[in-house]
Order: structure tokens, then C-alpha cells, then sequence
């Protein structure tokens, strides 16, 4: 019998650990991570700060395989050159971040808006990634960019916020501008966050709410066996057994807590020693 119970208590705890931890997995903001770091470095052209997470193996750099880091560098230095201004618009409803051994992929949707110094505007859409491995310290394994949308025309300007994606309402946006009129100055580096904690809290509330509800669902559904439990029945093994396999018609379920609530009353039999008149019996007569 506390067999049958510590199966049962380790599986109700097994559920609720399986439903806290899948919630706590789903919160994985934008704001701090290697991507939100990589992302604007790149932006103010900070080479620094991205070669802080290259070793000596390289990279693979958009499409450049093993990219060394003076490469990375030069490439970095080079846009600097190139572009007169840069506006990067990330939205962090489209954040993912995932863990496959011991990589760790992180992606986001963003909006470019670059203009060079020839005066030349190219506008994308597209998803910036970053894989890196999951250790200390961190180095990065590659960058990858996917153009998801580009205008037809300089005039076109609608056509980014006619692109389908979630809840774009949340961004955050970098903006470099440097002045054609002087010597390219070190880039200066302007945020503007509209995205508030429940803001970010809107883009993971569906999955976190989905996964509330399933605990809350396992939890009803198993509330015989617990009740059982609790109440120290007898036959634990049993309600919980009728509540797993039954459960799931109303009927088994109904069985299993009524089971569960009503304790067997034990029997009491009393024995009266009642004292019997002495019965005499009659002498036998000889022949």
C-alpha cells in the first residue's frame, strides 16, 4: 500500500514539475539575448563587441563560410563606409530561441532601412539568425540573414506593415545616422523601445495559457486519485487505477471520487455471554 502511494504522489508531482518548467521554457524574451547584443552591434557597426564571441575557428558570416575575424572586422568597417544611416526595426513577438544539444538557434523578424552614401535606399524584411554554442565561453557558430520581403519601389512604403506576422505592435527599433557632410564619426546608436513588459508578456500569454490549462485539465482529471491520497483511503491503488483508466468517462470519474471520499467504517461485532438455565434431565428408568 505505500508503494501504490509514492506512485502516485511522484506522478502528481511529475505533472505539476512538467507543467511549471514548460511554462517557464515558453518566456524567452528578446530583450538580453545574444541576438538582441549581436543585432545591435551590427547596426552601430561595434565590431568589438561581435568579435568578443568568434574564436579563432571563424564563422560562418552570411554565407561566408569560416569567416576569420578579421574578415568579420573588415566587413563591419566597411558598411560603416558604406551607409550613411541604418534603421533596424526588430519585432519581439517573433523572437525564438530553441536548444538542440548543445546549440542554441535564436531568430527574429526585422526591417531594414539603410541608405548609402550615394544616397541609395534598400529596404528589407527578413529574419536575422544566430546559432551559437551553449557553453562559457560563448562563441558564435554563424549568422544567416533570410530576406522575407523587399519593396518594389522606394515609393512603396506600405508594404512592410502589409507583411502578415504576429502581433507586430512590439518592436524595438535602432536607428544610426551619420551625417554626409562631415568625416564618418564614430556611429551613434538612438533606441526607442515601445515594447513594455506586457507587451511581451501578450506575444507567450497563448502558450502559457495553453499550458495552464492542460496542469489545471490533469489536475481535475486526477482529483479522485489525490483526493484518495490525501485522505489516507485504503485503497489508494485502486481508486487510482479506476480514475486512470476510467476517468476519462464521466461515469468512472464520478465511481472513483465518490470512492474517494467515503472511508470504509470499520465493523464492530459484539458477542453477549448470555448464561443458560441448567436443564435437568430425567433419571432413565431400568427395564
Amino acid at each position: 500500500m505505500r508503494r501504490a502511494n509514492r506512485i502516485i504522489s511522484a506522478f502528481v508531482v511529475l505533472v505539476i514539475g512538467f507543467s511549471l518548467r514548460t511554462v517557464n521554457a515558453v518566456e524567452a524574451p528578446l530583450q538580453h539575448s545574444l541576438l538582441d547584443i549581436i543585432d545591435k552591434a551590427l547596426a552601430v557597426h561595434d565590431y568589438n563587441t561581435v568579435l568578443k564571441y568568434i574564436d579563432k575557428s571563424g564563422v560562418d558570416y552570411f554565407g561566408y563560410a569560416k569567416a576569420s575575424r578579421a574578415y568579420v572586422r573588415a566587413d563591419i568597417l566597411n558598411d560603416s563606409h558604406l551607409y550613411a544611416s541604418c534603421n533596424v526595426t526588430v519585432y519581439p513577438s517573433t523572437f525564438r530561441h530553441s536548444l538542440e544539444g548543445a546549440v542554441v538557434t535564436e531568430s527574429a523578424e526585422e526591417d531594414t532601412d539603410k541608405v548609402e552614401q550615394s544616397g541609395k535606399r534598400i529596404r528589407t524584411h527578413c529574419r536575422f539568425t544566430i546559432s551559437y554554442w551553449n557553453s562559457r565561453p560563448v562563441r558564435l557558430i554563424s549568422l544567416s540573414q533570410t530576406v522575407l520581403k523587399v519593396p518594389k519601389s522606394e515609393n512603396e512604403t506600405a508594404v512592410l506593415s502589409a507583411t502578415p506576422m504576429p502581433s507586430i505592435t512590439a518592436k524595438d527599433t535602432i536607428v544610426v545616422t551619420q551625417p554626409t557632410s562631415s568625416p564618418i564619426p564614430l556611429p551613434t546608436l538612438t533606441q526607442t523601445y515601445n515594447s513594455t513588459a506586457s507587451s511581451t508578456a501578450s506575444a507567450t500569454a497563448p502558450a502559457t495559457i495553453g499550458f495552464i490549462l492542460l496542469g489545471l485539465i490533469l489536475f481535475f482529471y486526477f482529483l479522485p486519485a489525490i483526493i484518495g491520497l490525501c485522505n489516507g483511503h485504503p485503497h489508494n491503488a485502486g481508486i487510482f487505477l479506476l480514475n486512470f483508466f476510467l476517468g476519462w468517462s464521466l461515469v468512472g470519474w464520478v465511481v472513483a471520487l465518490v470512492w474517494a471520499v467515503s472511508k470504509p467504517q470499520p465493523v464492530s461485532i459484539t458477542v453477549n455471554n448470555l448464561a443458560l438455565p441448567a436443564v435437568r434431565t430425567p433419571p432413565r428408568r431400568l427395564p
